[in-house]
């Protein structure tokens, strides 16, 4: 099942990083498709952090491949899944922004400051998804020190742990109230950890929820999602980045995201599709940038934002991540993992 498993994950994800650069490329142009956002906020971003969770869960959880005892997963597993988020998340996330700070404020015409390139480079508020992301995986492998092997304990405590950052998000409560949400976007990480916590549910009754759930189970989600998100679309709040979440909208997302695996195992990925969703990282680090600079450029020459000009904006960024993630790969992998760097 191991095999059939990636593919649906990576076809998953590759349908939402395409997601991304398509919301980006319509906010930073200034023209998009009537609605098509209602439709892709729920699942484009949370389907990661849903994502990340069935996977983390799946390899700490699991009893043929965690020890039992504390000491041994603290010298074993855990600290394994603790450094693949240094290495993996961390380090990834600062040096990219190191890398687009001083284009940016070029391009935006800012003046450089010491206290900004601290907060968006160390301070990881320049790539808000992976800062968050791997706030809520730190905080999961903290739980995950307890050894207890219920998955409800886990969701109970992570629901907790999200109550908390409604709470510091409704009342505006900053550790530095200079920079909002600093550090590494800590509210978000709070925020995000019960989609990862679902997935973790999902992880552990996927056999069951798979029978449930077959192709008619899932035609019927879809529809419900279409029609809820069509006639009142205001009801679910589920953008994290926005700090804008309620409990509805936390549930339809979950829905949407269990009904689009689904979807994704009735079908076949394309190795195209297979090598976006294996590289979504690199992706996300150009999804900002470069949807921006395009943008810059079409509308110099063609002043009025159109459909065309949106098309020449979205084929453009995401050829060019393409390409630069290929490069990457090939020249440059430690940008994504720094121990590769001792293998060369």
């Amino acid at each position: 099942m191991g095999e059939k498993e990636l593919l649906w994950i990576n076809l998953l994800k590759a349908i939402c990083i395409i997601c991304v650069f398509y919301v980006h490329c319509q906010t930073y142009y200034g023209f998009g498709v009537k609605g098509v956002s209602t439709y892709i906020h729920p699942i484009y971003v949370n389907s990661f952090f849903f994502v990340s969770g069935y996977l983390l869960f799946r390899k700490q959880l699991s009893s043929s491949l965690t020890p039992l005892s504390f000491t041994e997963y603290f010298m074993d597993g855990g600290s394994r899944a603790f450094l693949n988020i240094i290495y993996r998340l961390i380090i990834p996330t600062i040096l990219f922004s190191i890398i687009e700070f001083v284009p940016s404020y070029v391009i935006r015409g800012k003046e450089f400051g010491v206290g900004e390139f601290v907060y968006k480079t160390i301070g990881g508020c320049t790539y808000w998804f992976t800062a968050a992301l791997a706030v809520a995986e730190l905080l999961i492998l903290l739980l995950f020190l307890t050894r207890i092997k219920n998955i409800w304990f886990y969701f109970v405590s992570t629901c907790s742990i999200f109550l908390v950052g409604c709470y510091l998000c409704r009342e505006n409560i900053e550790i530095i109230s200079k920079y909002p949400s600093c550090p590494w976007q800590y509210k978000e990480g709070l925020l995000s950890i019960v989609f990862l916590a679902s997935g973790g549910v999902y992880w552990k009754y996927e056999n069951i929820i798979c029978k449930v759930v077959n192709k008619y189970v899932t035609m019927s989600l879809v529809a419900i999602y279409f029609i809820l998100e069509t006639i009142c679309p205001n009801e679910f709040r589920v953008l994290v980045s926005m700090q804008d979440v309620n409990l509805q909208g936390v549930l339809i997302s979950i829905v949407a995201t269990v009904a689009l695996i689904e979807i994704c195992r009735l079908f076949k990925s394309s190795n195209v599709l297979n090598y976006i969703g294996r590289n979504t990282i690199s992706f996300y680090f150009m999804s900002g940038a470069l949807p921006i600079v395009l943008s810059m450029l079409v509308n110099r020459f063609v002043p009025k934002p159109s459909m065309m000009g949106l098309i020449v904006v979205f084929t453009g960024s995401f050829s060019i991540s393409f390409l630069a993630t290929y490069l990457m790969n090939r020249y440059t992998p430690w940008l994504f993992d720094m121990r590769r760097l001792r293998s060369n």
